[in-house]
């Protein structure tokens, strides 16, 4: 886990585990890798077959794609 001051944290949790403890408002799994905090969404751009890429704050060493099967779940959850 990276906090928003950028610091890593080890987590003996599965993102699905981990995602059920989080508040949804809050948190957003958008992919098998990435679970996210609306206040580190900084933008989104569009991306080939239909996902989307996020710039995150912290910044990531991968990018951060929201898959295709969570696209319109995804923009629900950010005109919440």
């Amino acid at each position: 886990m990276v906090t928003k001051d950028g610091q890593h944290l080890p987590i003996d949790f599965s993102l699905e585990k981990l995602a059920s403890l989080l508040d949804p408002k809050e948190f957003f799994r958008i992919s098998r890798q990435y679970l996210v905090s609306f206040p580190a969404i900084q933008t989104a751009h569009t991306f080939f077959k239909g996902k989307l890429k996020l710039d995150l704050q912290p910044k990531t060493k991968i990018d951060a794609l929201v898959s295709a099967e969570r696209v319109t779940a995804f923009k629900e959850w950010l005109g919440r």
